[in-house]
């Protein structure tokens, strides 16, 4: 921390300039998808197995189907407990 003053208003400031201290809701990404594309990975998920013959979906291949992100997929997933 700061000897003095606001730690945020230091070196933090300088890589992270719209920081606003007074509102954190400014961080992160903003989302991209929509809650369309959500609800039908969660969908398939639940009601629909790979075409390859596998028993259940995995990040990759529920990504390529939809035209997303591995990474967004296990997000989706962790978010409603998949």
């Amino acid at each position: 921390m700061a000897e003095h003053g606001d730690p945020v208003a230091g070196p933090v400031h300088r890589w992270w300039p719209g920081r606003d201290r007074d509102d954190p809701s400014g961080r992160g990404r903003k989302r991209v998808i929509g809650d369309e594309v959500v609800e039908t990975v969660v969908t398939d998920t639940l009601t629909t197995v790979p075409e390859d013959g596998s028993v259940s979906w995995t990040t990759r291949s529920m990504a390529k189907r939809h035209g997303i992100g591995k990474d967004t997929v296990a997000s989706i997933w962790r978010a409603r407990n998949l």
